[in-house]
């Protein structure tokens, strides 16, 4: 979710190009240009506890994140260049 400067928000989402669950990622830094990496929710390295080897899957996808002039902060696939798309 996204605050811009005429308070409106942004409810959509970054998704995973490779099976379209939500993104994860975390960015402190408010410095523009600032990077970080993001992953699938359905990453091994999220952690469930209601995870079923029968139903569920591990996506492997890697992206980046990085902050804008603007403040915001835009998606990337992993080679830092293709856009990610919001759903």
């Amino acid at each position: 979710m996204s605050i811009f400067r005429d308070h409106e928000i942004d409810t959509r989402e970054p998704r995973c190009p490779k099976c379209g669950n939500a993104v994860v990622w975390i960015l402190h830094n408010s410095k523009h240009g600032a990077k970080t990496s993001t992953h699938c929710t359905k990453h091994f390295t999220q952690s469930r506890i209601d995870f079923n080897p029968k139903t569920d899957f591990f996506c492997l996808w890697r992206g980046v994140a990085k902050r804008a002039k603007s403040g915001k902060v835009e998606f990337f696939d992993t080679d830092g260049k293709t856009r990610l798309k919001k759903r």
